[in-house]
């Protein structure tokens, strides 16, 4: 009977045993798609610190290959950039010993920007190290305002006096379009609120080159290569995973 009883306690520490195996090596179902917002411009637009360099108001959807690989598709529009910056001055003409002056100012009415990359997701924790690349193409639509204004020199009583001299012209307008293409790699912070909700925190560079048309370069059009960074903290995305 002690032998039966024995026997029996082996088979089923050795049944319980397989079970474990078996469950401990079963995949767990991980949810691989992942979609999120980046809610820092809405913060940066209350406090009015976000600069001028554009911020994109973008989202992000990323798959997971593994654990450890991801891609991701982004689209963002600039809504914050609409002011007016990089005004230009020029000496137009003098008539009448008024010497009449351009003062140019550029805005962006239409900025809106493409990406797709790859990231490699570091840790086990719940908080997590991300590093990435994306490439870019960033599509803008830049508007330059002219108005003009002048000054005239006086000679009172061997003393020079300059008088501003209001002109009305009218304010002038004109379009140019070029496409930005580059590379962005950035570092994030990923932290996991539940399964269903992450949050992440990017510091990202770009490094973009395009090509603008311009009256004053010797040929006609310019080539310029743009390398910033929107800050210490670029984005904060929320995102939602399924």
């Amino acid at each position: 009977m002690k032998k039966l009883m024995l026997l029996l306690l082996c088979v089923l520490v050795s049944n319980a045993h397989s079970q474990d195996s078996i469950s401990s090596v079963k995949p767990i179902k991980q949810k691989r798609h992942e979609i999120g917002l980046n809610v820092l411009p809405p913060f940066l637009l209350l406090s009015g610190v976000f600069g001028s360099q554009p911020k994109f108001f973008n989202t992000t959807y990323r798959y997971l290959i593994n654990d450890r690989n991801a891609l991701r598709l982004t689209a963002g529009l600039n809504v914050f950039n609409s002011g007016s910056y990089n005004n230009r001055i020029e000496s137009a003409k003098t008539i009448n010993n008024v010497t009449i002056y351009k003062n140019t100012s550029m805005s962006s009415n239409a900025n809106f920007k493409f990406g797709a990359g790859y990231e490699k997701i570091l840790g086990k924790r719940k908080l997590k190290h991300v590093v990435g690349v994306d490439l870019t193409y960033n599509y803008v639509n830049e508007v330059l305002a002219s108005d003009y204004y002048g000054f005239k020199d006086t000679i009172y009583n061997n003393i020079k006096h300059t008088e501003y001299v209001a002109i009305d012209t009218g304010r002038t307008t004109t379009n140019r379009y070029y496409h930005k293409f580059g590379i962005t790699p950035f570092y994030s912070l990923r932290y996991a609120l539940s399964p269903k909700w992450l949050i992440t925190a990017s510091t990202r560079l770009s490094l973009q080159g395009y090509r603008i048309k311009d009256k004053y370069i010797p040929g006609g059009y310019v080539t310029i290569i743009d390398f910033n960074t929107d800050g210490l903290i670029s984005e904060i995305c929320l995102y939602y995973r399924f």
